[in-house]
């Protein structure tokens, strides 16, 4: 019943001359207008609009790896307990490898 209405309500518009029925839906186009919409609405351009962009950020990512590459990275421990580290007054060992490929104590006599 509603569909039916709203139909009938349209077409006394339409028939009346209302403002509704004075609307067009085309506009008159000139060539230098159509053209432009014509290069706005092509899809084959934008495409290859959007391949020139990739290709831009590609070329930006190949020379960037071309420049130096600087980190920096740290750490740092607060502690309250006293560390008091020391080695003892002997010889540190150390070992050396022989004839054989062994390691033996390099223990320096004088």
């Amino acid at each position: 019943m509603r569909d039916v209405l709203t139909i009938l309500v349209t077409c006394f518009l339409l028939a009346a001359g209302s403002p509704v029925a004075s609307l067009q839906a085309q506009h008159k186009l000139n060539p230098t207008l159509s053209r432009e919409m014509a290069l706005e609405n092509n899809k084959q351009m934008g495409m290859a609009a959007e391949k020139r962009k990739m290709a831009t950020f590609e070329v930006k990512a190949y020379r960037a790896n071309y420049m130096p590459k600087i980190s920096a990275t740290g750490n740092y421990l607060l502690t309250t307990a006293s560390v008091k580290k020391s080695i003892p007054e002997t010889y540190l060992p150390t070992f050396v490898p022989d004839v054989n490929g062994q390691l033996v104590p390099n223990i320096l006599t004088t």
